[in-house]
């Protein structure tokens, strides 16, 4: 199926499932007993060999079945992530992940947990910060400053 888009989830209790879809097919492998015996196989080993010989040669024998992409249905939008609280992430988030997220439920806050600096590309660290010197205030009324007291 080189070529075509796919998705899909398997299943398992007493049986083994599998439902996959390409944009323009979607089918669904169950394997089991009827008497609800033990199967003793994931759906991954029972169904899915089965689901993916089945669209494989729907595919071959009537293209457009497959597809190359997925719609993205109106109203998602993709949001990068940090992947340990779920806000937006910045450069600085060790762990970022690209989430495909309704305007409604989409996280609205920046990722404060691991700063906003970026990593160093050679040693893979943060980026230290140090404290800007301070320029010397200037003296208030009355007071000697510090280098005339010198």
């Amino acid at each position: 199926m080189k070529g075509t888009a796919i998705a899909g989830k398997t299943g398992t209790s007493r049986d083994g499932w599998f439902v996959g879809y390409t944009p323009n097919l979607v089918c669904v492998v169950w394997i089991g007993f009827d008497d609800n015996q033990q199967l003793g196989l994931t759906g991954a080993e029972a169904a899915l060999p089965a689901w993916t010989d089945f669209v494989s040669s729907a595919v071959e024998l009537r293209p457009e079945l497959g597809g190359r992409n997925f719609e993205c249905p109106e109203g998602i939008k993709f949001v990068e992530i940090d992947s340990e609280d779920g806000l937006i992430s910045t450069l600085s988030c060790p762990s970022r992940e690209l989430i495909a997220i309704t305007e409604a439920l989409a996280p609205n806050a920046e990722c404060f947990k691991h700063g906003n600096l970026p990593y160093s590309v050679e040693t893979d660290e943060q980026a230290q910060v140090t404290a800007p010197a301070q320029a010397p205030r200037e003296p208030k009324a009355g007071e000697v400053s510090e280098t005339a007291q010198e």
